[in-house]
């Protein structure tokens, strides 16, 4: 058998579990994070791909179907492959102010990669200080904000996004609450591995039950801390620094990233829809910059 995987950062971990299940096959994966949505040669990759594999992996939806190319689940059964889905995951319940940041399309990069807070940013578009920006990191906030009822409101939208590729998130929300999210979209390994599992057996696919798991590739991009008040109120760790493998960013390390990258954009004039190139970091980022409009003192 030859499979796939076609998804986004995801892919290449769902893609390690599949050659741990299915020990004969040869499985490839491709992601679309970080690729040129109008790049000749990472579609002939992907489509060179798919024409190769009896057994298709899919996280693409239709949003990302038309924007890249990627054929929909039903063309490519039409062309004869069996396709199987797997969910998108995101989660905010662990990380409620970690965002994204865009400039014309490119993701913006501060202390931590990629990863921003909603409260910095907002901060920073509404003039306050990085000393002022600090002082938001507090339980009123995180409450006027909505970050204590994040987990419930995540978990609704991980149902659901689960439960349209025909499988069953319940085993990571219904117990005690642990952190299987590094970030709001780098689930840990063994989310992944239930993803594949659940896959497969909903396919009815012969299977072997590993006994190793594979390396968490996601883990190398580090992890958003989550934030005292919240940790407790979801009975797990609390932390303020983001966490790599090997070393830690400081929470005023995080927020000078996030000033120095905003002062970057804003000397080109790009800084005003900074998170319009992420539907899920807009509202958030919109909500912080009118709770500090509305509640903190100039």
């Amino acid at each position: 058998m030859r499979a796939c995987v076609v998804g986004n950062c995801q892919a290449d971990g769902i893609a390690d579990w599949l050659r741990l299940f299915l020990p004969d096959a040869e499985v490839e994966a491709f992601s679309i994070a970080g690729v040129d949505a109008d790049s000749a040669e990472e579609r002939a990759i992907w489509r060179a791909m798919l024409d190769r594999s009896d057994l298709v992996v899919t996280q693409i939806g239709q949003v990302h179907q038309a924007r890249y190319g990627i054929p929909s689940p039903e063309a490519l059964r039409s062309e004869g492959r069996r396709v199987l889905l797997a969910p998108w995951i995101t989660f905010r319940g662990f990380h409620p102010d970690c965002v994204f940041l865009f400039d014309r399309g490119a993701i913006v990069h501060g202390a931590a990669g990629p990863h921003h807070s909603a409260m910095a940013v907002a901060a920073c578009l509404e003039g306050l200080t990085e000393t002022r920006a600090l002082g938001l990191f507090n339980g009123f906030s995180y409450s006027a904000l909505g970050y204590f009822d994040a987990f419930a409101t995540a978990a609704e939208v991980m149902t659901d996004q689960w439960s349209q590729a025909g499988l069953d998130a319940a085993a990571w929300l219904t117990s005690r609450p642990t952190p299987f999210m590094s970030t709001i979209n780098h689930p840990v390994v063994d989310v992944l591995g239930d993803v594949a599992r659940q896959v497969l057996r909903r396919a009815d696919i012969d299977m072997v039950e590993p006994s190793q798991r594979p390396i968490d590739r996601l883990l190398a991009a580090g992890a958003w801390p989550i934030y005292p008040g919240l940790a407790a109120r979801l009975g797990v760790p609390s932390s303020t620094a983001f966490a790599y493998p090997d070393r830690q960013v400081s929470l005023e390390d995080l927020v000078a990233g996030t000033y120095a990258a905003l002062s970057d954009l804003t000397a080109r004039g790009l800084a005003a829809d900074v998170g319009g190139g992420h539907p899920a970091s807009k509202p958030v980022i919109d909500r912080a910059r009118a709770f500090i409009r509305d509640h903190v003192r100039r």
